[in-house]
């Protein structure tokens, strides 16, 4: 800048340069936060949505009653699960329903990728993929695992599920 004149038109069109690529680099940066923000946001209505259905899978399955040659279960797949009176946990398609005896199936989560359940043995290894009325009676627990997706992948929430009725005092 001269002495006692403005400013030339080389010093404004340079300030002005660099304020507008200053100007664009905040916006880039603050574009990528938001995106961020919303992934961070997906991924825990995702999980949220996740263990509210496996808590109530959890708490069904450990009302499961016994019978005396084990839990009363009458049919065990990794997608299904059928006790006591017609209770039934399952995939189908996207939905993971849960129908109570004598009910209407109720969806507890979708869209769901997936949803495996098995039986573990007293030796705590897991019984056969469709194990029959002899390996059903040696279940001690059973393993729920369910995968969610969201806008930035998949979460996968497992639980260990021990039926009231099976648990045994030792004297």
């Amino acid at each position: 800048m001269s002495p006692g004149r403005g400013f030339t038109l080389v010093e404004l069109v340079t300030s002005m340069t660099i304020t507008a690529t200053a100007g664009i680099a905040a916006v880039a940066v603050l574009h990528e936060a938001v995106d961020a923000s919303h992934g961070v946001m997906d991924q825990g209505a995702a999980t949220a949505k996740a263990s509210v259905a496996l808590r109530r899978v959890a708490a069904e399955l450990r009302e499961i009653p016994a019978l005396d040659a084990g839990p009363d279960i009458s049919v065990l797949s990794p997608t299904r699960l059928v006790w006591g009176e017609g209770s039934e946990l399952r995939l189908s398609g996207e939905d993971l329903l849960l129908t109570e005896a004598g009910g209407e199936p109720a969806v507890l989560c979708s869209p769901c990728e997936a949803f495996r359940i098995a039986g573990i043995g007293p030796t705590g290894s897991e019984v056969s993929a469709t194990p029959g009325q002899a390996e059903i009676a040696t279940i001690t627990r059973l393993t729920v695992e369910l995968t969610v997706s969201d806008g930035a992948g998949q979460r996968m929430l497992r639980t260990r599920v021990f039926p009231r009725a099976l648990t045994r005092e030792v004297p």
